[in-house]
């Protein structure tokens, strides 16, 4: 997931993610999908990469290269064409159920609809 400093590039992004915050029930869909492509299914652990480049498909459908480099890289390609890269900017998170890798650049892109 995208760390506070990767959304401070972005005010924007985060305004309309979140909407208006006087709105009783906002529209969460572009939030849901906005995180839906930052999500893997699976464990994907970087350091048994070994240097290989590892491709992924997140929840909405986005291929990501992982390339394990130092630290490991993040690239991806959305079928608008819109491109863009991500470090691992921390350690992963070790959560019971996932692990996170908070990333320098938000994935900017348009996911397909669903």
């Amino acid at each position: 997931m995208p760390t506070e400093a990767a959304f401070d590039r972005y005010p924007e992004l985060r305004a309309s993610l979140l909407g208006p915050a006087s709105e009783a029930f906002p529209d969460t869909h572009a939030l849901v999908m906005f995180v839906r492509a930052h999500v893997l299914l699976g464990l994907h652990p970087t350091p048994p990469l070994g240097g290989r480049r590892e491709q992924v498909m997140t929840r909405v459908g986005t291929t990501i290269d992982i390339i394990n480099t130092t630290p490991p890289t993040i690239s991806w390609d959305s079928s608008g064409g819109r491109t863009g890269t991500a470090t691992l900017s921390e350690a992963p998170i070790i959560a019971s159920n996932a692990l996170i890798y908070p990333i320098d650049n938000p994935i900017l892109l348009v996911p397909p609809s669903e």
